[in-house]
């Protein structure tokens, strides 16, 4: 569906951008437009699947809903969750550079790269179909690893020393995988040994 595809590619996408730079973070918090700015990109999403909710029940809409305006409304609010989980991004490494290069150029190459995704999206239906694949792999690929890493900062930060001797976003990479790696067994597993089918 193309507004979830949007969703967790946006996400991807924006956290893809986040890692990669993430020594060139300022030091000071997300600022206030910003933030404004991502929280809005969650909203359209929600206002785009209200009107398309009332179209598929025959209700008064403002406008029919269309593919490609679910795609391009669902990244803005991957890429805005994306944005707003900046600060915790930056616990999983050294920290955020008190010479970074500002938001501005980060905003700006997080826009070419999102236009890229949207792009790539509707270049095709082959193309939608397995970014649509790839997109929800990543994005929760990216969720766990984040949760791990989160984890494994706020441990470090308590103990008052590294919990891992490894980085610990590579660290909180690992276990990501492993973890799912081992849900994916435990699905094959009920499937063939105890004839359960999960959805």
């Amino acid at each position: 569906e193309a507004r979830m595809l949007g969703i967790f590619g946006g996400f991807a996408v924006a956290l893809a951008c986040l890692v990669v730079f993430k020594g060139r973070l300022p030091s000071q918090d997300l600022p206030g437009a910003l933030r404004a700015l991502s929280i809005g990109g969650v909203a359209v999403t929600g206002i785009d699947g209200t009107n398309a909710f009332f179209w598929d029940m025959g209700i008064s809409s403002v406008y029919p809903p269309a593919n490609g305006l679910r795609l391009f409304t669902g990244t803005l609010a991957g890429a805005g969750v994306g944005l707003l989980l900046a600060p915790y991004i930056a616990l999983l490494g050294s920290g955020r550079s008190s010479a970074g290069t500002g938001w501005a150029p980060l905003l700006a190459r997080l826009s070419l790269a999102e236009g890229c995704f949207v792009g790539a999206a509707l270049s095709n239906q082959d193309v939608l179909a397995k970014l649509s694949v790839f997109a929800g792999a990543s994005g929760i690929l990216a969720l766990v690893w984040l949760c791990n890493g989160t984890l494994l900062s706020l441990f470090s930060s308590r103990s008052g020393h590294s919990v891992v001797a490894a980085s610990p976003a590579a660290m909180a990479l690992g276990l990501a995988v492993g973890e799912l790696l081992l849900l994916a067994f435990f699905r094959a597993w009920l499937q063939n040994r105890l004839g359960i089918t999960v959805a």
